[in-house]
């Protein structure tokens, strides 16, 4: 509804490194989905391109490997869970309307 004052989600998004982050800002929820989006393609094609490489007979560290893995599956639990949570409010907002 026009005038209505909504709510603007933001969030803070910090990357950490030894001495200072690698990155800090904050952005809007939707700039942080897309930020989202934006590294798991990027990190897809890379995982492809280490897939080709791979298969011409050089094996990376295997603990990198099974960390990368592990950090995945626990980004991929936990992206599922807040897309959960962004359906349950959309369909909130569409039944307000």
């Amino acid at each position: 509804m026009p005038g209505q004052p909504v709510l603007v989600p933001f969030v803070e998004m910090k990357l950490e490194g030894e001495q200072e982050p690698y990155f800090a800002n904050v952005l809007t929820l939707d700039n942080v989905a897309y930020l989202i989006y934006d590294l798991t393609q990027d990190f897809k094609v890379v995982c492809e391109q280490l897939l080709s490489v791979t298969r011409g007979g050089m094996p990376p560290e295997a603990g990198r490997i099974e960390l990368s893995k592990e950090w995945m599956k626990l980004a991929s639990e936990q992206a599922a869970d807040a897309f959960r949570d962004l359906e349950a409010i959309s369909s909130s907002l569409e039944r307000s309307r």
